[in-house]
């Protein structure tokens, strides 16, 4: 918490010096997912049988005047349902754009990412622990729909697992 805090603020602090305050909200690739949207997936868990469906609604919406946008939801299986929050800020830097970004859960889990656009349509985040590495990434395929994956590489292994696949889609699209 405490590391993530800092970060926050030497982000936030340098940004204003090295760049222009960015409304993340009217970044395009947060602003086509804005409002309601549903996503359905699979959770492949190391030493699972079968995969695990999940089916995931959520509400993006923006917040703090647009400098960053929130994501309300729930994720629903058929062994476990939970409540969440993400939170993403752009900054504009010198050298590009990095995305900050939260996760919280009504479980309280609370993990840190940082990321950057590989291209405008995709956004890929990574946060690193003890156990090893997560990476997910968000790709936007039509105007209203994205795949995510999430990766894992655990510590001291060379070859990732894929761990989630899901497809998300505007509601109603």
């Amino acid at each position: 918490m405490k590391r993530f805090l800092i970060t926050i603020l030497a982000v936030g602090f340098c940004g204003t010096l090295n760049a222009q305050v960015v409304k993340t909200s009217e970044h395009p690739f947060f602003k086509a997912m804005l409002g309601n949207c549903v996503e359905k997936g699979k959770l492949l868990l190391p030493g699972a049988s079968e995969p695990m469906p999940m089916e995931i609604t959520m509400n993006l919406k923006p917040a703090l005047d647009g400098v960053w946008v929130q994501e309300d939801g729930e994720a629903v299986s058929p062994k476990f349902s939970f409540k969440f929050r993400w939170m993403f800020r752009v900054v504009k830097q010198q050298d590009g754009e990095i995305v900050i970004a939260r996760f919280i859960t009504s479980q309280g889990q609370v993990q840190d990412y940082m990321g950057s656009f590989s291209d405008e349509k995709t956004l890929v985040l990574q946060r690193k622990t003890k156990e090893g590495n997560y990476q997910t990434t968000v790709a936007q395929i039509a105007a209203d729909k994205w795949t995510i994956t999430t990766l894992f590489q655990p510590t001291g292994s060379d070859k990732p697992i894929t761990i989630y696949q899901s497809e998300k889609t505007k509601a109603g699209a």
